[in-house]
């Protein structure tokens, strides 16, 4: 196996990893919100990417994360068990 194949394999398995708690965290604690800013995002972070722009990528990355943690993070009312109340659906 070749570096670049497993530096991307560890990359892959990195980025689902973060997917998947991403989700579970919006799941718990986020909030409906237009998803059309978000999605801009994503396209530009690729252009970026593949532009090889790896400073402006990171500043994007950067910018993004902030945002989703200021547009959709809240607080859990208090008594109630968040995880619980989005697991009950399965």
């Amino acid at each position: 196996m070749s570096y670049c194949s497993t530096a991307d394999t560890i990359s892959a398995f990195a980025g689902s990893g973060s997917v998947s708690r991403t989700a579970l965290i919006l799941a718990i604690y986020g909030r409906d919100i237009d998803q059309q800013a978000s999605i801009e995002e994503h396209e530009e972070l690729l252009a970026l990417l593949a532009a090889g722009d790896a400073e402006r990528a990171a500043d994007l990355v950067t910018h993004h994360l902030d945002e989703v943690e200021r547009k959709t993070l809240r607080p859990a009312e208090p008594g109630t068990d968040p995880l619980l109340s989005v697991l009950s659906r399965y």
